[in-house]
């Protein structure tokens, strides 16, 4: 008969958040996408882009000047 041990009857599922990222520079994103500045977790707001130069940070509703070299992140 099988036992029921609580200790090692857990499910552990993939962490919730966990996107994979795509690198591309910020010229060549269209306007009105959404970027981030780091592949990483924990404080990494979202970014819009709104015209060739700036980007809105959908957190703090700041604008940014962004350069066209400058690399990002999109989420795939």
């Amino acid at each position: 008969m099988p036992t029921n041990d609580p200790a090692r009857d857990r499910y552990n599922p993939s962490s919730i958040g966990v996107t994979d990222f795509e690198p591309i520079k910020f010229g060549d994103l269209e306007v009105d996408e959404l970027f981030w500045e780091n592949a990483g977790t924990g404080n990494n707001p979202a970014f819009r882009k709104i015209n060739e130069n700036q980007a809105l940070n959908t957190r703090t509703r700041l604008i940014t000047n962004v350069s066209r070299t400058v690399n990002i992140y999109q989420k795939i």
